[in-house]
């Protein structure tokens, strides 16, 4: 039995992000994304629509009736720093993801993905690529 109490107003996804470097390398890295619950439907035909990932996240949009506003959905942002015995404080991961185009690209992905699952699921395709 799902427990309707049981199920917050938020979730939390492990934020996987990459960073180009000079030369071609690639340095990654992870943080905790905290994402308030939003009805997927009304994501899609949003983002269907030219929704930015920026606004997705943190300026949010004007639902298609023209008349509600939908906030952003990530709410928290965690596990930033430069060694895990210094850690940014919340408002300053929040800040950091913000002003960083690749947290944000990673971010919003995570969300779809988290949100949209079906959509990820392989075999699900409808494009199928072969080698050959």
């Amino acid at each position: 039995m799902l427990n309707l109490n049981d199920v917050g107003e938020t979730f939390d996804v492990k934020v996987l992000v990459q960073f180009a470097q000079k030369g071609g390398t690639v340095k990654q890295g992870d943080f905790m994304a905290t994402f308030r619950r939003e009805d997927p439907d009304r994501v899609q035909v949003a983002i269907e629509d030219g929704l930015s990932n920026i606004d997705l996240l943190f300026n949010g949009w004007i639902d298609k009736d023209g008349v509600t506003e939908i906030p952003g959905v990530l709410v928290a942002a965690g596990d930033i720093g430069r060694s895990p015995s210094d850690l940014l404080a919340a408002d300053e991961s929040l800040a950091f993801v913000k002003k960083s185009a690749e947290c944000v690209n990673a971010a919003a992905v995570a969300f779809i993905k988290a949100t949209r699952a079906e959509r990820y699921i392989e075999g699900t395709s409808k494009k199928r690529s072969s080698r050959g």
